[in-house]
C-alpha cells in the first residue's frame, strides 16, 4: 500500500491516536484446478479470528505541535511533496498508520524527522513510517512532534481530524514500495494468526503465503503438486518474498515434468478470496478474505480499478509463462456457503512467449473490451472450463511483454459481459470474489518476478499491500 501522510494541525499538546492497520487457478490452454485428473492441494484455513487491541491511555507527554497544513479530507495516495516520519510516541497507542490518503494542500510546516522510535513502556510498539505514498502536491509535509496518549482521535483514510482545517486536493499516483507501519483496519495479524510480512521475509512451502494486510502473496504451485500427485516426476522449487527494496515477487525453477501445459503452477498476489466454498478442495489459500472489501456483489459495485506499478517478469531459462490479471465470479458468497458456485473466470494477459503453443492466444472471437484506455481481445472462451466454470481469456494488444505498469478497470469488463451474448442469464447477484496478479508458469521455466507496487480501489476505498518494521 502506498504509505498514508495524514497531516495534523494541533495546538499546543496534540494528542493523536493512529489506528492499526488492521487457488485455483488454471491454466488457459485445457484444464483448471477442478478438472476430471487435475489433482488440486488444498489450502489450509485459518482458525480464529483477527484482534485488534486497545491499550490504555498514559499522560500526555511533551513535543511541540506539529506546524502547517491541515488535516487530510481529500485524494488518494496523491502525488510529489516529501514522505512524512514518525517520531517518538507516548505510552498506549494502537500501531502507527502509514496507509490510507494523503494530505492536500497545506500551507507551512518542515519536512518531518526520519525514522521513529519505539513507544514509551506501557504502550503498543509503533510502527514508524518508512515509504509508500508521498505527500500531497503544492505544500510540505508537516514537522511530527511527540504525541501523548489521550485525546481526539485522528483522521485516517482521508477524514477530518479534530482541531484543524480539513485540507483538499491530491490525486492518485503510482509509484513507490508499498507501505510500512500498518494501515487503517490492519490487524497485527490476520485469521490465520500469520503477522504482517517485513522485508527480507520468504515462503517456499506449497500454498503458504506473506501477509500484506488487505493481500497475499501467495506460493501457489498446484500445478506441479497435481503432477507429483499422479506419479510423475516433477520438481519444481519456488518461492514468494518481500524484497528489500520494499517490492514483492517470486522465484521459480519448473523443470520438465512431461506436462501437456494443462498444470501450470501460479505464484500471486491474491486479492480477496477464492470462490469455491470453504469446503471446496480447490482452495489453495486460506477460506477467509484478505480485504473487507470483497466479496460483492456486482450489482453493488461503481467502481473496481487496479492500478499497477511495475509488475515485471525476469526469465532465466526456457518460456513457457504468462503474465497477467484474474478476476473471479460466484453464484454464492463463498464466505457464507461451503460451496461458492464459482461461475466465471475472466483472464487479461500481457505477457507470453509468442512462439509457445502453451500460452500464445490468437484473437479469433470478435470481441473486445477498452479498460483504462487499453484494448483486450477475447481470444478463448470456454462455458465449460475446470468442472463447471465459464473461462473468459482476453490478449491485450501491442504484442507480448514482460512488464505491465497501468490501471485495469475490472468494471469495464463486467459490463461488458453483462451486454454480451456470452450472459447466458446471468445477473448481477454475482459475486466479485478476487483479483489476482500472477504469472502461470509451465515446463522447463525459470526465473523471478516483481511487482513494485498495486492498489486496488473498491467503490471509492484504496488499498495497497502494507508490510511491518
Amino acid at each position: 500500500m502506498k504509505s498514508t501522510l495524514v497531516r495534523l494541525t494541533a495546538c499546543l499538546s496534540s494528542i493523536l491516536y493512529f489506528a492499526g492497520c488492521s487457488s485455483q487457478e488454471a491454466s488457459s490452454v485445457t484444464c483448471k484446478e477442478g478438472d476430471p485428473g487435475c489433482a488440486t492441494s488444498a489450502g489450509g484455513n485459518g482458525t480464529g479470528g483477527s484482534t485488534q487491541g486497545t491499550t490504555s491511555g498514559g499522560a500526555s507527554s511533551g513535543g511541540a505541535p506539529a506546524g502547517g497544513g491541515g488535516s487530510a479530507v481529500g485524494g488518494v495516495h496523491s502525488t510529489g511533496g516529501s514522505t512524512a516520519n514518525s517520531a517518538t510516541s507516548a505510552t498506549g497507542g494502537a500501531p502507527f498508520a502509514t496507509g490510507g490518503t494523503t494530505a492536500g494542500t497545506g500551507t507551512g510546516g518542515l519536512p518531518g524527522t526520519t525514522g521513529g522510535s519505539t513507544s514509551a513502556t506501557g504502550g503498543s510498539t509503533t510502527m514508524s513510517s518508512t515509504g509508500g505514498s508521498t505527500g500531497a502536491t503544492g505544500g510540505t509535509t508537516a514537522k511530527s512532534s511527540t504525541s501523548a496518549t489521550g485525546g481526539a482521535s485522528s483522521a485516517v483514510g482521508g477524514k477530518t481530524s479534530t482541531g484543524g482545517t480539513p485540507a483538499t486536493g491530491g490525486a492518485p499516483a503510482t509509484g513507490g514500495a508499498p507501505a510500512t507501519g500498518g494501515s487503517a483496519g490492519c490487524a497485527a495479524v490476520d485469521q490465520g494468526n500469520k503477522a504482517v510480512a517485513k522485508r527480507g521475509d520468504r515462503t517456499s512451502v506449497t500454498n503458504d503465503y506473506l501477509n500484506l494486510c488487505d493481500m497475499r502473496l501467495l506460493n501457489n504451485n498446484w500445478g506441479s503438486v497435481a503432477i507429483q500427485k499422479s506419479g510423475k516426476s516433477c520438481t519444481a522449487p519456488e518461492s514468494v518474498q518481500v524484497n528489500s527494496d520494499g517490492s514483492l515477487g517470486w522465484t521459480f525453477s519448473r523443470g520438465n515434468c512431461a506436462d501437456d501445459g494443462s498444470h501450470p503452477d501460479y505464484p500471486e498476489l491474491e486479492y480477496g478470496v477464492g470462490p469455491f466454498g470453504s469446503a471446496s478442495s480447490l482452495l489453495t489459500s486460506p477460506a477467509y478474505s484478505s480485504t473487507t472489501l470483497l466479496p460483492i456483489q456486482v450489482k453493488n459495485i461503481q467502481t473496481a480499478i487496479a492500478t499497477i506499478d511495475t509488475f515485471a517478469v525476469n526469465l532465466t531459462g526456457g518460456s513457457n509463462f504468462n503474465l497477467n490479471i484474474e478476476f473471479w465470479l460466484s453464484r454464492n458468497n463463498p464466505l457464507t456457503n461451503t460451496d461458492g458456485g464459482v461461475y466465471a473466470e475472466f483472464m487479461g494477459v500481457w505477457g507470453w512467449d509468442p512462439a509457445s503453443t502453451w500460452w500464445n492466444c490468437t484473437p479469433a472471437l470478435n470481441q473486445s473490451v477498452t479498460s483504462s484506455g487499453k484494448t483486450y481481445n477475447l481470444c478463448h472462451q470456454s462455458d465449460t472450463w475446470g468442472t463447471t466454470w465459464r473461462f473468459f481469456q482476453f490478449e491485450a494488444t501491442g504484442g507480448a511483454q514482460r512488464s505491465f505498469t497501468g490501471s485495469v478497470d475490472i468494471k469495464a469488463f463486467l459490463d461488458w459481459f453483462f451486454g454480451s451474448s456470452y450472459v447466458s442469464g446471468a445477473t448481477k447477484d454475482l459475486w466479485l470474489t478476487r483479483i489476482e496478479l500472477g504469472t502461470e508458469i509451465g515446463d522447463s521455466t525459470s526465473g523471478t518476478c516483481t511487482i513494485k507496487n498495486v492498489t486496488y480501489n473498491i467503490n471509492g476505498t484504496s488499498q495497497s499491500p502494507v508490510l511491518a518494521q
